[in-house]
């Protein structure tokens, strides 16, 4: 899901003062994952001007001159071919004016140019012009024309205000049991709870008094995939275009600009998140209905694309023809257009799973869909209403609209929860003073309603049922990493086989050693960018079933595009292209493969002084893949490209491994680098797949260790454990003394008489001047604590017992110590050798007997009982 900080400052006015980092933090915090944030381009240069006169231009029929006021005093003249200033209507209205200097987004520069025998002096911007990354979501009229603002302020320079070209977007992973925070308002209450901000979700509008009735009827024939549906008829609005700042706030959140209503309906979407659509009423015969398909049809959506029904699929009609998708996309034929007076704004809230399977199926992806396809609160369904209504009686008399054709009526809170303030201080372990005030106070900001010890559940909360639940809702705010840590007591080590790992991460260091740099990136993307560079066949790309957006939907298929898309943003935003590098496992339906893609757009070990440089050609390439066959074992042949949709064939080749193909490499085609506005250079590309390599029982490894002329010290050790411990046991304690290199299993034996070897073990061990007890070994029956201590031959020892310190007999002592050592104690022997390294120097005598008695010590702690 996309969030921008301009649709959060709806509801937290100053979020925009709060660093992005602070933002990201809040919400991993209230438990949002924050997978990619995007922030806008700014652009220098640039000024409100004010278009005062309009001629044609002399030389080209298409092509006009502007003149344009940038001071009270100064004017300029400025060629323009757009097609909304080829007419009276522009005059007297402001448009962004790139002024001599300006670096666009996409890296012109404008200056005065003769544009045909006419000398212009700057430029008027189109909205793509200041942000590239918009060409998929510029309605197609205004990718043609200029911005024009109808009210500005003269010559302003602060140009971000007018179009919102200054928003933050952060792509976020909701998690499913907040369904509700699909709308900016709920997400956004416990950001501002996080980050100690004033929040607004006040609604404007005067009520439903004065509305009329509509004259269409909103039927439910579907109760069991409907949990809601109904609608507002708006009679006698004129469509018009909306606002550039509105459109620019759509745009930043991947939404194709419309109409004013349309526009603001999706914008309630994205502030509530329950989707709206808006129908020509006019052409709506009778009642509207949602019901399921009782039969196959197609029908012609408002994209214009075609999509076959099936039986069981979610719809809404009228009496005579099918109106649309429900939840997901409208007709062509009942859309709003500029002919529109009368308007039937439906709002409904659908069966979740039964909107999945049409999306699925359909592969569609529209703001409804995508909504449609999580549960949606049915109190953000009654919320939509309010928002709806507050905007349309902003620009319409009362008597334009109509009431709810079905009115919902939830209460604000559905359930009560009655807590125990210590409990949950006891639960959460903080004693920085959370007093019940302060608990109070973060369940308020968070949307509870709290009156003593008893707590409102707001009714849109599902996910808080009891009372822990509560006590989890006061770490969002209390931030758990403020939380005093706990060490976690273990007497084990997991050990792992990393060696792949290992290999990975020695590639990584090579290549990033040759100056290229290491990116990490989001696996999903578009349906179409999922499929090109496919030059391994992997089949279809994997849909996700709920995607955030229709950027992030398919599971992509190579390496590639996304190291272009990096190239791409760094050369909207000025920086110097680099060398890329990615390892990423690549999933497809039948299994996941780990791949390594490389992107060369500049030579490497390029030298501003020397003008030295390796250049980024096939050769170099070459070169590339010899590191990494060779990193893991293997070498590598090349065959010639006879035909590839992808690379230039006379500068490409496939890498071969054991007559397998795992990669290819060469230059990417300049027309598919068009798409990047990256084809003005060579770009060279490279694709392994390292599964073959990694697996392989062919590799061939070499493994260095330094060689020393100090010879290792041999000792053997025999050694017992208890019942309920095994060898692992002794593993995991010599592994954590540094000074021995190695050790080895010499024997295991099992004696034929299991309680006579037991007894002579017992007989050795108390007799032993070394040799202590420890006291998780022995408890009395009534389990009073018992401390042994064993030194020279007198035993002596203490029961600590309801604070009562007891003497007992050594005599006593021994026998109650042999009784439990001969239960507890495992027959098995085992026999281990342990080598000590001599790195450096001989050890002396002395320096081998502390570490033997180190061993033994670290043995005896862990009740692992040496035979000496």
């Amino acid at each position: 899901m996309i969030l921008s900080k301009k649709i959060i400052s709806n509801f937290i006015p100053t979020i925009n003062l709060v660093p992005n980092e602070k933002v990201i933090e809040a919400l991993i915090a209230i438990g949002c994952e924050v997978e990619q944030v995007i922030e806008s381009v700014k652009t220098d240069f640039l000024k409100i001007g004010k278009i005062v006169a309009i001629k044609k231009h002399p030389h080209a029929t298409k092509l006009t001159i502007c003149k344009v006021q940038l001071e009270e005093t100064q004017f300029t003249e400025i060629v323009c071919g757009a097609k909304n200033v080829t007419s009276d209507l522009a005059i007297n209205k402001y448009a962004i004016v790139a002024l001599e200097g300006a670096q666009l987004s996409n890296g012109r520069i404008v200056g005065t140019k003769n544009i045909r025998g006419v000398i212009s002096e700057g430029m008027l911007c189109a909205y793509q012009e200041l942000n590239t990354n918009s060409k998929n979501y510029v309605a197609i009229e205004d990718a043609d024309n200029i911005i024009l603002l109808e009210d500005a302020k003269p010559f302003d320079t602060e140009i971000d205000k007018y179009i919102n070209s200054d928003d933050t977007m952060f792509l976020i992973s909701l998690p499913t049991n907040r369904p509700d925070w699909q709308g900016a308002r709920f997400i956004s209450q416990e950001l501002a709870a996080y980050l100690k901000l004033k929040y607004i979700k006040k609604i404007d509008y005067s009520g439903e008094a004065k509305f009329n009735t509509s004259p269409i009827q909103a039927i439910n024939d579907s109760e069991k995939n409907c949990r809601y549906f109904g609608g507002i008829y708006l009679r006698n609005k004129k469509i018009k275009s909306s606002s550039w700042n509105l459109k620019g706030l759509l745009i930043n959140n991947q939404i194709k600009p419309d109409n004013d209503i349309n526009d603001y309906m999706a914008l309630i979407s994205l502030l509530i998140g329950n989707s709206i659509q808006v129908y020509d009423a006019d052409k709506i015969v009778g009642s509207i209905k949602v019901r399921t398909a009782a039969s196959e049809e197609k029908m012609i959506g408002a994209d214009g694309k075609t999509y076959n029904i099936e039986i069981g699929d979610l719809i809404v009609v009228d009496n005579e023809k099918t109106l649309g998708l429900a939840g997901i996309i409208g007709t062509e034929t009942c859309k709003v257009t500029q002919q529109t007076n009368n308007f039937f704004i439906e709002i409904g809230n659908f069966n979740h799973k039964r909107i999945q399977k049409t999306v699925e199926r359909l592969q569609i992806s529209t703001l409804a869909s995508q909504i449609n396809s999580k549960e949606v609160p049915l109190y953000a369904t009654q919320l939509t209403f309010d928002y709806v209504y507050e905007y349309l009686t902003k620009d319409n008399v009362a008597q334009q609209i109509s009431k709810p054709t079905k009115k919902l009526n939830l209460k604000k809170y559905h359930h009560e929860i009655v807590v125990d303030f210590k409990k949950i201080v006891d639960l959460l372990g903080y004693n920085k003073n959370l007093s019940e005030l302060k608990m109070r106070t973060i369940w308020t900001a968070l949307g509870f309603s709290v009156t003593g010890n008893k707590v409102l559940v707001p009714t849109y909360r599902n996910d808080v049922e009891v009372w822990e639940d509560l006590a989890e809702e006061l770490v969002k705010v209390l931030n758990i990493n403020t939380f005093a840590p706990e060490p976690i007591k273990a007497d084990y080590i997991l050990n792992q086989d990393n060696h792949n790992y290992e290999m990975l991460q020695t590639l990584s260091a090579k290549l990033q050693n040759l100056q290229i740099s290491n990116i990490h990136t989001y696996n999903l993307t578009t349906l179409k960018k999922a499929k090109q560079f496919t030059f391994f066949d992997y089949g279809e790309p994997m849909r996700v079933r709920r995607p955030s957006s229709s950027d992030h939907e398919y599971f992509r298929l190579n390496v590639i595009n996304n190291l272009l898309d990096v190239l791409k943003y760094n050369k909207d935003r000025k920086n110097a292209l680099k060398p890329l590098f990615e390892i990423k496992n690549i999933m497809n339906l039948e299994h996941a493969s780990v791949h390594i893609g490389i992107v060369l757009p500049t030579p490497l070990f390029k030298s501003t002084l020397t003008h030295e440089q390796i250049p980024n050609n096939l050769l170099t390439m070459k070169g590339l893949s010899e590191v990494i066959v060779n990193n893991f074992g293997f070498n590598c042949d090349y065959e010639k490209i006879k035909e590839s949709p992808f690379l230039i064939e006379n500068d490409a080749l496939k890498l071969i491994v054991y007559q397998e193909i795992i990669g290819y490499i060469g230059r990417i085609r300049p027309s598919l680098l068009k798409e990047y506005d990256l084809d003005h250079d060579a770009i060279y590309a490279l694709d392994i797949n390292l599964d073959p390599l990694i697996k392989s029982l062919n590799r061939t490894e070499t493994n260095y260790e330094p060689v020393s002329k100090f010879q290792n010290v041999e000792r053997d050790i025999t050694f017992q454990v208890l019942n309920n411990n095994d060898f692992d046991h002794f593993a995991k304690t010599i592994s954590k003394i540094k000074e021995v290199k190695k050790w080895e299993l010499i024997s295991v034996f099992n004696p034929s008489d299991a309680i006579a070897s037991n007894q002579a073990t017992v007989d050795k061990l108390i007799s032993s001047p070394n040799v202590f007890f420890n006291q998780s070994l022995f408890v009395t029956k009534n389990n009073p604590t018992i401390d042994f201590y064993k030194t020279s031959k007198s035993l002596s020892s203490e029961i600590i017992h309801e604070s009562t310190k007891i003497t007992i007999t050594p005599e006593a002592d021994i026998e109650f110590i042999k009784a439990q050592l001969l239960e507890k104690l495992a027959p098995t022997k085992y026999t281990v050798r342990y080598y000590i390294a001599q790195n450096h120097a001989t050890l002396t005598t002395e320096e081998i007997n502390e570490i033997n008695k180190k061993i033994f010590t670290a043995c005896l702690e862990r009740n692992i009982f040496i035979d000496e």
